[in-house]
């Protein structure tokens, strides 16, 4: 009698995280990997993820009884509102003769949820690590410095300004965030890590500049937070308010992307700040007429 031992192989893919997420704040997501030891796997991409923006907290890798588990585990971020989708993507491991295994990750659907908790607002999320590339902003941002810089931009946040707060406050704010402005189009934007900074200076000095030009003090929160705020969400206008969040927005992406940028995107958010920053004279100017 003759047995024979089939040999099963080991190909899958599994995705584990929250079903319902926070916007703009990391939530632990882990992608687990298991595959015949024999076999060996293609290389982890992380832009499988993608809408999310993924940070990595570290790999774990064990092999028992023939298989081997990869567990990757990443702070993720979800910065669409409402619902999102990761499609499924494959999962590939290449046996000793070249043949391959294939696998396929469910497809993952998220409710994204608001941030805000009037209650405990919490503390604002820092950037973590250095990004291992760039963020690219593509073309949001060269719309935005469009708007902001023509009269239904920059201007109309600063007759907003004008009705309700006083023009010593206003040219005091706008003075300080101009200088700032200007220190931040020097700096460096070779790195990663420069890029980050750079992005980081813009929306500091764009809430800082609110904040003072409105007269309300709201520090320590995420973006969705500030906007949210019961004093900024009645001092800005509808249209002044989207803009400016869609700005805020695209900042907070570069600080968690991991997507390439080009030195255009970086003027464009550059000038998408300066469309709220206007020059002391103007503001002289208008708060005179």
């Amino acid at each position: 009698m003759t047995g024979c031992l089939l040999w099963a192989v080991v190909v899958s893919v599994q995705i584990q995280c929250p079903t319902e997420v926070p916007l703009g704040k990391a939530f632990e997501l882990t992608v687990v990997r298991t595959w015949s030891a024999e076999l060996r796997p293609d290389p982890w991409d992380p832009a499988v993820l993608q809408p999310l923006e993924v940070k990595s907290l570290g790999v774990v890798r064990s092999t028992a009884d023939g298989v081997t588990r990869e567990e990757l585990r990443f702070h993720a971020y979800a910065f669409a509102r409402d619902a999102l989708v990761v499609t499924s993507f494959p999962f590939k491991a290449r046996g000793p003769d070249g043949a391959v295994h294939e696998a396929a990750s469910p497809q993952l659907n998220l409710i994204v949820e608001s941030a805000l908790d009037a209650a405990e607002p919490g503390p604002v999320e820092l950037p973590g690590a250095p990004m291992a590339e760039p963020f690219h902003s593509g073309p949001l941002l060269r719309w935005l410095a469009l708007a902001l810089a023509t009269a239904g931009g920059g201007l109309l946040l600063f007759r907003s300004l004008r009705r309700r707060g006083g023009a010593g406050s206003r040219l005091s704010a706008a003075a300080e965030a101009e200088g700032r402005l200007r220190s931040a189009q020097a700096l460096p934007q070779g790195s990663a890590q420069e890029v980050q900074a750079y992005y980081l200076a813009l929306t500091d000095l764009v809430r800082d500049y609110v904040e003072r030009a409105y007269g309300v003090h709201v520090p320590g929160m995420t973006t969705e937070q500030f906007l949210g705020s019961p004093q900024v969400r009645g001092a800005l206008g509808g249209e002044t308010q989207e803009l400016l969040g869609r700005f805020l927005g695209e900042c907070d992406r570069v600080k968690f992307g991991r997507l390439p940028t080009t030195v255009d995107d970086r003027a464009a958010a550059w000038r998408a700040a300066e469309g709220f920053v206007l020059s002391p004279s103007s503001v002289q100017s208008e708060a005179s007429s």
